[in-house]
């Protein structure tokens, strides 16, 4: 999972510590927010090896193909 203050931002801890040499460097690898489910989601479409996921538990998230975009844009309807 990639958290930035700024998600459009083009920086990332490399390039940061590449202008700050001189900074200490924190990773955080624990997600606090997605369940087990979610994680191993995501970790199917971006795999991150150093995730380590929150014991919560819930439904498994799906996917769906759309005929348009602006279908596949909106809020998921049964």
């Amino acid at each position: 999972m990639s958290q930035t203050v700024n998600p459009y931002s083009a920086s990332s801890a490399e390039a940061i510590e590449r202008v700050f040499p001189q900074a200490d460097v924190v990773r955080l690898y624990r997600s606090y927010r997605s369940t087990m489910e979610i994680t191993a989601f995501a970790q199917r479409i971006t795999p991150n090896p150093d995730i380590i996921p929150w014991n919560g538990t819930g439904p498994s998230p799906s996917s769906r193909a759309s005929a348009t975009r602006k279908r596949s844009c909106g809020p998921s309807r049964r």
